[in-house]
């Protein structure tokens, strides 16, 4: 009797969106444990987590805008706390200090606390001309005799920094959303490059090379076979037939 053959199965496409970025991740997870000389598979991981994280931006762009909202809150506490504290300085006791403080105020009076009210690119354009005015060379000096504000204008940049990330992740989304780049298509896209490139190579080297892949094999088998358990198990309640078309 011949021994049978192994081969992984591959994921429904009727499978949901959230349910199919679930099983990217673990998908992904597994490909940690994968042989470090195998360069396909590495590149096809990387591949399978940049798919992943679209269609998870893509089913829920509503999280990138809150995490915006955060960020923003971030910035807008920090820009405060600088400007706050120069006034602090302004009354300083000692002549440098306040000195230094007056001529900083300058520049930053300039925008005032009405920055922390503007739309997010307006606030964007405007903290990072702050920033720049702030550490023009004439300003070093001043600076230097302000204890904290060096500090302050550093986390204002990273967090400037983080805003910007974000916000393009989120314009990103909304674009792709604009262009008919749904999710569903998205998952579409991660699902063949499951099907026909991982699955697919992998089924072939448990043929040629089985020792390194047995236990890959028998950890994404068992991922996938839960998922698609679950697309079943859901589609024969609504009295659909599941796919792997």
């Amino acid at each position: 009797m011949k021994n049978l053959i192994k081969i992984i199965s591959k994921i429904y496409y009727s499978i949901r969106n959230n349910d199919a970025a679930n099983v990217a991740g673990r998908i992904a997870l597994e490909l940690d444990a994968a042989p470090a000389e195998d360069t396909i598979l590495t590149s096809i991981k990387n591949e399978l987590i940049l798919l992943k994280d679209r269609l998870v931006t893509a089913i829920n762009p509503a999280k990138i805008a809150s995490e915006l909202e955060v960020l923003d809150t971030l910035r807008d506490e920090t820009y405060r706390s600088l400007v706050y504290l120069l006034r602090g300085y302004a009354h300083h006791l000692d002549g440098a200090i306040k000195t230094a403080a007056h001529e900083i105020l300058k520049v930053v009076d300039k925008y005032g606390l009405e920055l922390t009210q503007l739309n997010y690119a307006a606030e964007s354009v405007e903290i990072e001309s702050l920033i720049g005015d702030v550490r023009r060379a004439d300003m070093q000096d001043y600076l230097t005799v302000l204890p904290g504000v060096v500090e302050i204008v550093d986390k204002l940049d990273g967090e400037q920094a983080q805003f910007n990330v974000a916000q393009k992740a989120y314009l990103d989304a909304i674009g792709e959303s604009e262009q008919e780049q749904s999710a569903t298509a998205i998952k579409k896209e991660l699902l063949s490059l499951v099907n026909y490139k991982l699955i697919m190579y992998l089924n072939g080297m448990l043929q040629v090379n089985p020792e390194p892949y047995n236990t890959l094999y028998t950890n994404l088998s068992n991922v996938i076979d839960e998922a698609n358990a679950l697309v079943k198990r859901r589609q024969n309640s609504e009295g659909v037939e599941a796919s792997s078309n």
